[in-house]
């Protein structure tokens, strides 16, 4: 598929592109825009997100701060529904 498509199947020269540095860029991307590892993962054609976590884990933009304001406000959902109960 990458030959079909132009790139360099193998590293013989350092200054062609090859298919494999363009798939780290695009999962990279993803990471950065927010889209869950698992999602990255399956777009990627891997079966488990384990890889995928641990190379692009550190790319996820405020995840575990939106992960504790997601929390915040249902907690805060909760305490509303019993003053109203």
């Amino acid at each position: 598929m990458a030959k079909d498509a132009g790139f360099a199947t193998e590293r013989q020269d350092p200054n062609t592109v090859t298919f494999h540095p363009l798939r780290h860029t695009v999962a990279s991307w993803l990471a950065m825009r927010g889209v869950d590892l698992f999602t990255v993962a399956k777009l990627m054609g891997h079966s488990s997100i384990d890889m995928v976590v641990r190379v692009y884990g550190h790319l996820l933009p405020d995840h575990k701060r939106r992960a504790m304001a997601q929390l915040g406000a249902w907690l805060g959902s909760l305490h509303l529904l019993e003053a109203a109960a």
